[in-house]
């Protein structure tokens, strides 16, 4: 489908949902939600929460205290398709055994999201449940440009021609008898640097190494020191050309000022959009890891979530020396989901901006999605995500992963929204090590 088919489309479909600009800070490597008094339970009456297009679906919700049911709550609800309006509303009280609502299944694939906000003791609590139909049936909208490829071959050997001159700053506050932390940085462009914190085990010998890129947002970093600690060399990068050290109020100050919707920032031109400095960034960060003396000269991974998912599919694709990534919820893929009429990727540009008004966006994004990159990614992959993520939507993920040229490993977590429990992270820690040849020293 070309842009012009696709922007008839967008004029015609149901108005989306306005979209309340996101805090940045949000989009971290996230962890669960802190428990509350009170919980809120949606679930899908399918086990495994998919359901065939055209499917009627149940949504159990119960109201529970101290891990019983607690009857008469009222609560609000609203069932849509994600990122639109909903199309059922209504307001009633839990019993005993809690409450269903029944919704109509989806006539195409994508995800029915049942939202519920339950009034207890004059306080809020709110929940999703989020059903699947059909999702690996879903296909991307975004198409790959002609001249996509040789546009980033040609970015990264101008890039490389910019050497590295890196610093490094010992910072004895982040280490210890296991592992030696450094701030660190490097020359990306002729008047830009990118800054992180690089962590070597003590042990002599060699090891893998392992790129961290950073969730959205503005912020301060302390490192991987967990698995440099486990056996690899960590690089953990901030993306804004900043030293990761500064007091927080500092990147408070930038994250509402300078950087505030960083990634529209000069999005009409694909060779000056944000993004673009980023993106080439990330393969400096791993030319730079290969000038660490530890490092075992063989194996490199890249790992990130959120828009850091997006970043490691990226980094993966275009650096020819990574082995193999891990992707959480990545964000930055199938951004003009919009245009065909699902959900799209986060930073979801057309959800807040009319895509008539933009035409130029239409045709930059697509160099930038991750959608592209993996249909040229043939390494190996983890990934996972869950159901219930209000952030990057499901439907976008799944786009991206049928468009990998090999299918990365898929760990479902049906029930987790923009975060990932502490056995989602430690999988995909233990499958890194095994893909790079085991955690060192060598």
């Amino acid at each position: 489908m070309k842009c012009c088919e696709r922007r008839a489309i967008l004029i015609n479909m149901r108005k989306p949902l306005l979209c309340v600009p996101l805090l940045l800070a949000s989009l971290l490597f996230g962890a669960p939600p802190e428990k509350e008094l009170i919980s809120v339970v949606v679930t899908p009456d399918h086990p495994d929460w998919t359901y065939e297009v055209g499917e009627p679906v149940q949504f159990h919700v119960s109201v529970e205290r101290d891990g019983a049911i607690v009857p008469d709550v009222p609560i609000q609800y609203e069932i849509g398709p994600e990122q639109y309006e909903p199309e059922t509303e209504g307001r009633q009280a839990t019993s005993a055994q809690g409450l269903t609502l029944e919704a109509q299944g989806m006539e195409q694939p994508g995800f029915l999201r049942c939202s519920v906000t339950a009034t207890y003791q004059g306080n809020e609590y709110e929940a999703v449940g989020t059903a699947a139909f059909a999702p690996d049936e879903i296909e991307p909208a975004t198409e790959e440009p002609e001249d996509f490829w040789r546009f980033w071959r040609n970015a990264i050997a101008e890039v490389r021609e910019v050497p590295l001159e890196p610093t490094l700053e010992y910072l004895p506050e982040l280490s210890d008898g296991k592992v030696k932390s450094y701030h660190v940085s490097f020359r990306n462009q002729p008047r830009n640097r990118i800054y992180g914190i690089l962590c070597v085990p003590t042990a002599p010998g060699k090891y893998p190494a392992i790129l961290r890129v950073p969730g959205a947002g503005v912020r301060s970093y302390s490192g991987e020191r967990s698995m440099a600690a486990a056996g690899a060399i960590t690089l953990q990068i901030g993306i804004h050309g900043l030293p990761v050290r500064y007091p927080e109020e500092t990147y408070e100050g930038l994250k509402y000022g300078a950087l505030y919707n960083y990634y529209i920032d000069q999005i009409e031109d694909r060779d000056r959009y944000y993004y673009k400095r980023v993106f080439l960034g990330c393969i400096k960060a791993v030319d730079f890891l290969e000038t660490v003396p530890a490092w075992d000269g063989e194996h490199i991974g890249v790992t990130g979530g959120s828009q850091g998912g997006g970043l490691s599919i990226m980094t993966a694709s275009l650096h020819e020396d990574i082995d193999a990534f891990v992707a959480f919820y990545p964000a930055m893929c199938d951004m003009l989901g919009k245009l065909d009429g699902h959900a799209a990727g986060w930073p979801r540009l057309f959800n807040r901006f009319d895509a008539q008004d933009h035409p130029d966006w239409l045709e930059v994004v697509p160099y930038y999605d991750g959608v592209n990159f993996a249909r040229h990614l043939d390494k190996p992959g983890w990934m996972a995500f869950g159901f219930n993520d209000t952030v990057v939507p499901p439907t976008s993920m799944f786009a991206v992963y049928h468009s990998f040229e090999r299918t990365p490993e898929l760990h479902l977590y049906r029930d987790t929204g923009h975060w990932a429990y502490p056995e989602a992270h430690e999988a995909s820690e233990a499958w890194m090590l095994d893909q790079l040849g085991g955690p060192g020293p060598r």
